[in-house]
């Protein structure tokens, strides 16, 4: 996934979670950031993958405070910072949800897409965590 950094606020390593009962799946829980509760959604888990590994390359992106939600993704590792301009653009794979974007090629030929995170905060299924 490439995410555009003006929609986080901030990285930081996997705390401990607080489950919720009765949540789905891809909800991973809860956690308490300096005063802040965040709700946090396994991404890969969501977009309908395995869950991901909570080891010590996980983190959280948290949306940044001008979407207005305390929602946090959990992912598997964050590789740093890439231009667009050094990727490759694909062209689109077809119809698929609103919130995941264009698609791209690195120099290593891995496929990237972007994540659209505006879109992706304000998805009924996102945002209907509840069994």
């Amino acid at each position: 996934w490439l995410v555009d950094l003006a929609d986080v606020g901030e990285v930081v390593p996997l705390p401990p979670l607080t489950p919720v009962p009765l949540a789905r799946a891809w909800f991973a829980g809860l956690v308490n950031l300096r005063g802040t509760l965040y709700g946090v959604s396994d991404l890969a888990a969501f977009h309908g993958g395995p869950a991901t590994v909570r080891d010590d390359n996980a983190r959280l992106l948290l949306a940044a405070p001008r979407h207005g939600q305390q929602s946090a993704l959990l992912v598997g590792r964050v590789l740093g910072l890439r231009g667009l301009d050094d990727l490759e653009a694909l062209p689109a794979a077809g119809a698929g949800p609103a919130w995941c974007g264009d698609l791209y090629r690195d120099a290593k030929g891995v496929n990237w897409t972007r994540l659209r995170l505006p879109e992706l905060l304000r998805d009924r299924a996102f945002l209907e965590i509840g069994v």
